[in-house]
């Protein structure tokens, strides 16, 4: 659930270094559990497109009352990059998920982003290059999605 959500306007040039004032959250630090409460920031473009974005949590893993983020993970094969190959993996979670990992054991591959988070209902397209070729269907078997919420529930098993 959101409790607050808000915008304040920042100019920068491209390259410049910019600090903000984030704004103040111990009302709800004092109302909330710690565990209950992620902030997140996002840095849109004049166009509204996001060019950064990072969260802050304020309980270490364990401690997060997490739902299950249900990782969903689609795989499709994209055109050769200079003689290699590349899938594209698209993550997915139907609730907030941090710290997001692939990983595909077996089949060593680079993952073009790692440990990330992902809003509800979001899905973010993830490129993922096979050291070795391999068919679709064995790097889709091999792949694995894991986050913060398996690290507070262990056992559970991954897509």
């Amino acid at each position: 659930d959101t409790v607050a959500q808000g915008a304040a306007p920042l100019r920068a040039e491209a390259f410049d270094a910019v600090r903000t004032r984030l704004p103040d959250i111990s009302p709800w630090l004092a109302r909330w559990p710690r565990g209950e409460i992620a902030l997140w920031v996002a840095v849109l473009d004049r166009e509204g497109f996001t060019v950064a974005r990072d969260h802050l949590l304020f309980a270490p893993p364990a401690a997060l009352a997490l739902p299950d983020p249900a990782l969903s993970l689609h795989v499709s094969t994209m055109p050769d990059e200079d003689g290699q190959q590349v899938f594209r993996v698209s993550v997915s979670a139907s609730a907030a998920a941090f710290g997001v990992r692939l990983e595909s054991p077996g089949v060593p591959a680079l993952f073009g982003d790692n440990d990330f988070a992902l809003d509800p209902d979001e899905t973010l397209d993830v490129p993922a290059t096979p050291l070795e070729r391999v068919r679709p269907d064995e790097f889709r078997a091999a792949l694995r999605a894991t986050s913060l919420y398996d690290l507070a529930a262990p056992g559970r098993d991954s897509p």
